[in-house]
C-alpha cells in the first residue's frame, strides 16, 4: 500500500510540479490567418498564459501579442507580420507574435509586450523555457541592413512577481557586429528557468540600429511558441535505465564482436573491448 501511495504522489508531481507546455494549439483560426485584436478584447488566453494586445481602430494596427497559424514565409509586407518559418515550433500549427510598439507621440520610448502567468497552474520552471524565432519582416530587414552596418538586435525578457523584478535576460535575435554573422531564422530554445515564481513577463528590444533619434529602426517583432517546454539538452538522471530497448533472442547476450566499442541505453553509454583471441572483456 505504501509503495502504491508513493507512486501516485510521484505521478501527481510529474503533472503538477513541472511547468506545462503552452503550445497555443487550443486557439482557433481559419487556415493561414491571424488574430490581431480587431475584436477589441485586448487579450487572449491559452492555458495558464494571458497575453495582452492593443488594437488601434483608426489605423487597423496593433501592438502587444497576436496569434497565428500563418504559413507564408515569402511576403515582405506588414500584412504578413506573423509568419516565421511557415509553422510553429515542432512543426505545429499555432504560435504567437509579439510587436514592441513605440510612443511616437511622446518620448519615443518602447511600449513593452506583456503577458500574465497563472502561477497556480504554471508549475516549476526548472530546466524549462520557450522557443523563439524571427518573423519574415524582421528577417528581411536584417538581410538588407545588418551585415553592412554591423547591427545587432536583442529581445530583453523581464519577469516580475507581485510587481517586483525577479530577473532579466537578453535574447540575441541577430548579431552582425564585427566577427559575427547570426540570425535566429528558425525556432530556437531559450532557457527561462530563471523566471522562478514570476506571475508576469514583458519584452522590450535592444539594438544599435537607432540612427535618427526616434528609437530603434528595426521592426521590433518576435515569434514565440511552446512556453514551458523542457530544455532539449536536459538529461533527467532520475529516469530508470532498464535496457529493455535492446533486441536479443531468448537466453542470449550482446557483446562487442561487431567492434563498435560501446552501446547506449537512454542517457548511459557503456564501453566494451572485444579481444578476438579471448572473447569479450
Amino acid at each position: 500500500m505504501k509503495k502504491t501511495v508513493l507512486m501516485v504522489a510521484a505521478l501527481l508531481c510529474t503533472f503538477a510540479c513541472f511547468a506545462q507546455v503552452v503550445d497555443f494549439e487550443d486557439l482557433t483560426l481559419n487556415p493561414n490567418s491571424s488574430w490581431i485584436g480587431s475584436d477589441g478584447t485586448g487579450q487572449f488566453t491559452s492555458s495558464y498564459l494571458t497575453l495582452y494586445n492593443d488594437y488601434d481602430n483608426n489605423y487597423g494596427s496593433w501592438q502587444g501579442f497576436a496569434y497565428t497559424n500563418g504559413t507564408d514565409t515569402e511576403s515582405n509586407s506588414y500584412s504578413n507580420l506573423s509568419s516565421c518559418v511557415g509553422h510553429g515550433a515542432g512543426n505545429s500549427a499555432y504560435y504567437v507574435t509579439g510587436y514592441i510598439g513605440t510612443d511616437w507621440m511622446g518620448d519615443n520610448s518602447q511600449i513593452p509586450v506583456g503577458m500574465k502567468i497563472n502561477t497556480e497552474n504554471a508549475g516549476d520552471f526548472a530546466n524549462r523555457g520557450a522557443y523563439f524565432c524571427m518573423p519574415v519582416l524582421l528577417k528581411k530587414w536584417v538581410d538588407r541592413e545588418y551585415a553592412s552596418n554591423q547591427f545587432y538586435f536583442k529581445l530583453k525578457a523581464s519577469a516580475y512577481a507581485n510587481g517586483t523584478l525577479v530577473g532579466e535576460q537578453e535574447i540575441m535575435m541577430a548579431d552582425f557586429t564585427e566577427g559575427h554573422s547570426y540570425m535566429m531564422d528558425d525556432w530556437t530554445f531559450v532557457d527561462l528557468s530563471w523566471i522562478e515564481n514570476a506571475d508576469s513577463m514583458n519584452f522590450t528590444a535592444l539594438s544599435n540600429d537607432d540612427a535618427g533619434g526616434y528609437g530603434i529602426n528595426t521592426p521590433m517583432y518576435f515569434c514565440m511558441d511552446d512556453f514551458g517546454a523542457q530544455d532539449p539538452n536536459y538529461i533527467n538522471y532520475t529516469d530508470i535505465v532498464d535496457f529493455e530497448e535492446f533486441n536479443l533472442g531468448p537466453n542470449t547476450h550482446g557483446n562487442s564482436t561487431e567492434r563498435t566499442g560501446s552501446f547506449t541505453s537512454s542517457y548511459l553509454t557503456l564501453y566494451s573491448h572485444y579481444d578476438e583471441d579471448y572473447g569479450p572483456e
